[in-house]
């Protein structure tokens, strides 16, 4: 306990230091806006104040392209240590940045994602139609590692599509996953007490089988988020709703033959999108971006709450481990349908 004390102490002293610097910088900076009208300070007055710009390359302020980065698992859980590359709500308010500021004239996202929440990703897929809408300027994506589920479903919102030959691409479906430790707990004469106002109340339980009912309820669930997948892709790619059926089983293609399939556009890598994006954009050399998160308070939060700093010791059996490991399952058990890659 003494060396939890400890530690969040010395994880508050660091905290206040990044404070006192960004307080610092941040005088600094509104200090030389007083001497300059130069754009690219004005373009400061858009920002989120939680978010800040980090210039990745280009000189020219009146063209400028913003790059998202969408890396992943798409859940809206920025838990310190559960989803550490991805984080909903600075995505979204990285998007109102953008629609806010007249300089951006492209923008590129860079997904290397599995997919994730059934909810998060038709948000984002909303939020950059509307940036479509709003700004009329092209959205390239450049798929990475991964563009599967989700992650696809986000591209899909984009002009065009780009991915190596080695990208795994695809994945047009819907999962949703649970377990049945009903066998485990009667082995260990564990008996559940659920008590409910009707059937479908625990639909999914992980303390008892599903019966048939049950399982076509899910399932009629999960074949309308289907639908809805189905559609976005048969809009963003403008292919027949037949053909994207024909594609849409779930499985993941490599670039080639996702190309092949009418599933993005062209074979390459983030530099050629972004050389391609500038073109569009009539752009020689346009100062191209990406956003970073200033939220210290969310981060301070993130960390006082972690596992590590809450004392919670390690197991000292197999067998605690395992009561352990269901525990965290049976936590993080949703039985909500996802749009993510099988398996992961």
């Amino acid at each position: 306990m003494h060396n939890s004390r400890k530690m969040r102490q010395i994880v508050a002293a660091v905290i206040a230091l990044i404070l006192f610097i960004n307080g610092a910088y941040s005088q600094f900076r509104s200090a030389d806006i007083e001497e300059s009208t130069n754009y690219t300070n004005i373009i400061d007055d858009y920002l989120d104040p939680d978010i800040s710009e980090e210039i990745m390359m280009g000189t020219d302020t009146n063209a400028r392209i913003a790059v998202l980065e969408i890396e992943g698992a798409i859940i809206d859980d920025v838990t310190f240590g559960m989803n550490e590359s991805y984080n909903h709500d600075q995505l979204l308010k990285e998007i109102k940045s953008i629609k806010e500021d007249p300089s951006v004239k492209g923008v590129l996202l860079k997904v290397d994602s599995p997919g994730g929440g059934v909810y998060e990703s038709k948000q984002i897929h909303t939020q950059l139609k509307e940036l479509i809408e709003v700004l009329e300027i092209p959205i390239y994506t450049s798929i990475g590692n991964l563009g599967a589920s989700g992650g696809y479903y986000i591209s899909s919102a984009s002009d065009k599509i780009y991915a190596s030959e080695e990208s795994v691409v695809g994945s047009i479906g819907v999962i949703m996953s649970g377990l049945n430790f009903s066998g485990l707990l009667e082995e260990w004469g564990i008996t559940d007490q659920t008590i409910k106002t009707a059937k479908f109340k625990d639909t999914g339980s992980s303390t008892r089988p599903m019966d048939d009912e049950e399982k076509a309820y899910l399932q009629e669930t999960v074949d309308r988020a289907f639908e809805r997948f189905v559609n976005v892709v048969s809009e963003g790619r403008k292919m027949p709703r037949e053909e994207v059926l024909k594609v849409a089983e779930g499985k993941t293609y490599d670039g080639l033959k996702a190309k092949e399939l009418g599933l993005i556009d062209e074979i390459g890598y983030f530099e050629g999108a972004l050389a391609d994006l500038s073109t569009t954009i009539g752009a020689e050399d346009p100062q191209v971006f990406r956003y970073s998160n200033t939220d210290y308070g969310s981060i301070f939060n993130s960390i006082l709450n972690s596992p590590f700093l809450q004392g919670k010791r390690s197991p000292k059996s197999k067998e605690e481990a395992f009561l352990q490991a269901l525990a965290r399952l049976n936590e993080q058990e949703t039985q909500r349908p996802m749009y993510l890659l099988g398996g992961e």
